[in-house]
């Protein structure tokens, strides 16, 4: 259990930014498609590259399918062996195209930098004391970041020192979300949990119970491409027409709503 925990943690820290590192547009660009002008916006696009990166998950997910059947008419170590061969076969495609990537240097931990910003709000607010002109706790570290060293071991100041204080606001703002994540984690599992003790009950015929949590993935594999395709950009041209504030707001609420009729149901 403790190396598929390091194992998970290198995979999913990691895959995530690569794929998002391969698209290096920044700026939206008119181009025309079948005949209409149309604008590419790279945060959709990466929006929509992240579905599809869902939506192979997904897919790969379904091999459950395999390996419940596998276990049960046959063994377990070939049940373990078939995932080994298939991530022993990703490594080997990520070695080989290795030099086709885009590939950025690491810049530093964030959280260290996150660490830094935050104390030095703390000392200056406890120096300064109470300052109108900071509407949040961490603006008092603005404009007063440690220096940090760079390849020369020279101590330079970041041009940016404000902007990143910004984006940390709002992240930490975003972040208030988490807290009930627990709660729901715990009403998702259970539902995964509860179908498959409930089909241990029930008459499946040949199938293994644990086939029945594949019922998931599948309805993600038909839904995402329908929502990517469809339903996103119909409520995009909606909301940002008249709700354009409420356009992430929106897809939380509505999923959670979603997701809570499905528990209930």
């Amino acid at each position: 259990m403790i190396i598929l925990g390091f194992s998970t943690g290198g995979v999913k820290s990691n895959v995530s930014p690569l794929m998002a590192e391969q698209y290096t547009r920044t700026k939206p660009i008119v181009k025309e498609v079948r005949g209409e002008k149309k604008i590419i916006d790279p945060k959709i696009t990466v929006q929509s590259m992240f579905n599809w990166f869902y939506w192979a998950i997904n897919l790969g997910a379904l091999s459950s399918v395999i390996t419940t059947n596998i276990e049960k008419y046959h063994s377990f170590w070939l049940a373990y062996l078939i995932p080994m061969v298939v991530f022993t076969g990703s490594i080997a495609v990520l070695l080989v195209g290795r030099h086709r990537y885009t590939r950025k240097a690491p810049s530093g931990s964030l959280i260290i930098r996150v660490f830094h910003v935050t104390i030095r709000a703390i000392q200056m607010r406890w120096g300064l004391g109470k300052q109108n002109s900071c509407q949040h706790f961490l603006d008092y570290a603005k404009d007063n970041l440690s220096p940090i060293v760079n390849d020369d071991n020279q101590p330079v100041m970041e041009s940016n020192n404000n902007q990143f204080i910004e984006d940390l606001k709002q992240a930490l703002s975003a972040c208030r979300v988490f807290a009930f994540y627990p709660f729901y984690w715990i009403c998702y599992n259970q539902l995964v949990n509860n179908l498959i003790s409930q089909a241990a009950q029930m008459n499946v015929g040949p199938l293994p119970n644990d086939v029945l949590q594949n019922i998931d993935p599948i309805v993600l594999l038909i839904f995402i491409p329908v929502f990517d395709i469809l339903i996103y950009p119909a409520l995009r041209r909606y909301i940002e027409e008249r709700f354009s504030a409420l356009d992430r707001a929106c897809r939380v609420l509505l999923g959670t709503y979603e997701t809570s009729i499905g528990i209930c149901s």
